[in-house]
């Protein structure tokens, strides 16, 4: 037996036939009429559409044979793809190069074999039609024009195929950049929409997995100080019921490298399991393959290069390596990574602004934030306590709402000074001057200004404090000075005398409490002391103002 020799364009040639993904399909009446076609017109027992693959002849239809396929070294047809045009055998069992094929010495005892080319508009025999008889025989001129007017129909619907597999796949690209377009509008949208980073993790899961058919998805977050991941979050469509693997999941943490999780963590980039039950760095193989789950891709989320979580998705179907798809998925990845960013810096502003106006609301002060037309922005319950006006009754009315007519004029030339050169005279002062209450009393306050700025806007904050009281108790210690002052004058001023105290008779210690005493006194007045208590009478004839002094 003879082996045929490759093709000089076997390359090009096996690449085409594949191109034609007709390889291992179910059989077709199209191409089965044409094979029994082939055998009524020559006659013969056996006819078939063969092609030849690398290592095999694979037979797309079949008459009078029951074998699917042989090997590649023992098929005529590897011979007839040599020729230009019909080869033809006329008795194998007298032909050096089948004389010793088992395809002649065993079932089916070939003798007589014809075959014709199917040559492609690129030139490339991919197979042959052929018939074949158990006897020795020859073909007519008419039989063998017929086998080759059948063969260019064969060949026709190969193309046509071929042609109906193009579109198909450009059909199913078309409908993949679709979806995927869509699932990166579904995914903005969510991130846009979304309030909470809880609230999106969901929904981004459940975006993701039902834009591509998967059963389910899981976010993991980076611990830094234990040094592993943790599952944040999972979704699992309603359908699908796999409660040991999410339980499983959500108890598990990976180390870098280990598992799904744990490879995309320390490579930054995404990576692909066709099938997971299978992968031997996959430690939740077992309990998936109880639950059904198989495919399954993973994305890192990035900021700023870090690897910060990853995205792992499963299905329950084998999913072979989708390198367009996973290159979409980490572009979205990072997008991810900026939301999540974003939403925890949203987060953690909106905790300081809520403890800022925690403090801001218990504060006895006023506390007032206004814009730089003066318009009143905030307001808390100390400032709804001094003036009078609850929080909805002033918030978006003017300052000066809180001056009386006297100041308002003053107020709005400082605030057009403002904007106009950007100088103020008040600001990181303490100023005394009068509010104006909700009952359109007028009440003396303490004002500090604070001004600040938001990208191109001015803001203004003020803390007033009433000093209604304090002003009232200067007022009572300035008429009790006048008071001790009138008396300090009526006291009789002795010179020249020791200072003796009235209770023991000796001469008195002045460093001590009286001496501060006295000495207050003729600050005050120009009466002089010359005889009082000394500090130790004291303390025995008045111990409890002693003890107050």
């Amino acid at each position: 037996m003879s082996k045929a020799p490759l093709p000089t364009d076997e390359e090009a040639r096996l690449h085409v036939l594949h191109q034609y993904e007709v390889l291992d399909t179910a059989p077709e009446k199209e191409f089965d009429d044409l094979t029994r076609l082939a055998g009524h017109i020559c006659g013969t027992p056996i006819a078939l559409i063969s092609l030849i693959d690398r290592e095999r002849q694979w037979f797309k239809s079949k008459v009078g044979l029951i074998v699917k396929e042989t090997s590649r070294d023992i098929a005529f047809c590897a011979h007839a793809i040599l020729q230009p045009d019909l080869l033809v055998v006329r008795d194998a069992s007298a032909d050096e190069r089948f004389v010793t094929n088992p395809l002649v010495t065993e079932d089916p005892h070939i003798r007589f074999y014809a075959g014709m080319p199917l040559v492609t508009p690129e030139g490339l025999a991919l197979g042959t039609l052929c018939v074949m008889d158990h006897v020795p025989r020859e073909l007519n001129l008419e039989q063998k024009a017929a086998l080759q007017t059948l063969s260019l129909q064969v060949v026709k619907q190969l193309e046509l195929r071929r042609q109906l597999a193009v579109l198909c796949r450009t059909i199913l690209e078309r409908k993949q950049v679709e979806r995927r377009l869509a699932l990166q509008y579904a995914v903005a949208r969510v991130l846009a929409e979304t309030a909470t980073l809880g609230e999106a993790t969901q929904k981004i899961l459940q975006t993701i997995c039902e834009s591509l058919g998967w059963e389910m998805g899981a976010i993991w977050t980076v611990e830094r100080n234990a040094n592993v991941l943790s599952c944040f979050d999972l979704w699992q469509a309603r359908t699908f019921n796999a409660v040991e693997f999410t339980a499983v999941t959500r108890e598990t943490t990976f180390r870098p490298g280990v598992g799904l999780p744990g490879r995309v963590w320390t490579g930054g980039k995404p990576a692909w399991i066709t099938d997971v039950t299978k992968d031997p760095n996959f430690p939740r193989a077992p309990i998936a393959a109880q639950v059904g789950l198989h495919g399954a891709f993973a994305i890192p989320i990035l900021l700023g290069g870090d690897v910060t979580g990853v995205i792992e998705f499963f299905s329950r179907e084998i999913q072979r390596p989708d390198e367009d798809l996973l290159q979409m998925m980490a572009a979205l990845g990072s997008q991810i990574g900026l939301f999540i960013e974003r939403k925890q810096a949203e987060e953690g502003l909106r905790e300081s602004e809520m403890r800022f106006r925690s403090v801001l609301q218990s504060a006895l002060d006023a506390v007032i934030l206004a814009d730089s037309r003066g318009i009143i922005m905030s307001w808390n319950k100390g400032a709804q306590r001094i003036f009078g006006y609850e929080e909805e009754e002033i918030v978006g009315q003017p300052l000066t709402a809180l001056m009386p007519a006297r100041y308002r004029e003053a107020h709005e030339q400082g605030l057009a000074r403002l904007r106009a050169t950007g100088e103020t005279r008040v600001i990181g002062r303490l100023l005394e001057l009068h509010g104006l209450r909700k009952d359109c009393s007028e009440f003396p306050l303490e004002l500090s200004l604070a001004l600040w700025k938001r990208g191109d806007e001015t803001f203004y904050s003020g803390i007033i404090r009433d000093i209604t009281e304090r002003k009232r108790a200067e007022e009572e210690r300035e008429k009790l000075i006048l008071q001790l002052q009138d008396a300090m004058a009526k006291i009789k001023v002795l010179r020249g005398l020791l200072p003796i105290c009235a209770s023991c008779k000796r001469i008195r210690d002045d460093t001590g409490y009286w001496k501060r005493l006295e000495d207050y006194i003729v600050d005050r007045s120009e009466a002089q002391f010359t005889h009082g208590i000394c500090s130790e009478c004291s303390r025995k004839l008045y111990p409890d103002i002693w003890e107050e002094a």
